[in-house]
């Protein structure tokens, strides 16, 4: 959702048909209930959470993210080349400069290495999520929604050092979102 323009397109059509379908007995929209004060864009989760990998990304959706990533670092750098001379030759497999794609290290390394790679890469994914936030915000602006918009509420995989960056993407709408989740005693069969 983050990334994939065609389905950002798809997600907005679901946006623009919950808001702007007509009730079958009063005729009103929920662009027209007064009830209605917000709209969560996303529910869980994010680019900074673990399952942001390799093993849970269908390689079509990782390359176009990829894709994107050499992009950015293209425009930063200059070129694949420069970007890698850069980052110390900091390569990986699946780095594939000839087919324009850069790949992503895990979580783990972003978080605990802290490479130039892995500044980088934290600020694209950064880039990528406030971009997405922003944009999906003034669509649903655009379509005369007078409520509240918020990206989404979820947590990082490291709460020093990424959860700054994704709450600070949250401001792209107009506020931010921190669901609390309580649990009582639960016994027996079915309890949960």
């Amino acid at each position: 959702l983050f990334f994939n323009e065609e389905f950002q397109a798809k997600h907005r059509e679901w946006i623009r048909a919950l808001l702007t379908t007509a009730d079958k007995k009063s005729g009103a929209t929920l662009l027209q209930e007064p009830a209605v004060f917000g709209l969560e864009i996303q529910n869980e989760d994010s680019l900074f959470f673990w399952t942001f990998s390799e093993a849970n990304i269908p390689e079509p959706q990782l390359q176009i993210m990829e894709e994107k990533f050499a992009t950015w670092c293209k425009n930063k750098y200059g070129s694949l080349e420069d970007t890698l001379k850069s980052w110390k030759a900091q390569s990986l497999k699946r780095d594939d400069i000839r087919n324009g794609r850069i790949a992503f290290r895990p979580m783990w390394n972003m978080f605990n290495d802290r490479s130039l790679r892995d500044q980088d890469t934290a600020a694209f994914l950064y880039e990528t999520q406030a971009s997405f936030y922003r944009n999906t915000t003034r669509y649903i602006k655009d379509l005369g929604f007078k409520g509240l918009v918020h990206g989404l509420n979820w947590t990082t995989a490291s709460p020093e050092s990424l959860t700054p960056l994704e709450k600070l993407s949250y401001l792209e709408g107009d506020f931010v979102d921190r669901h609390g989740y309580f649990g009582g005693v639960h016994k027996g069969d079915n309890s949960a």
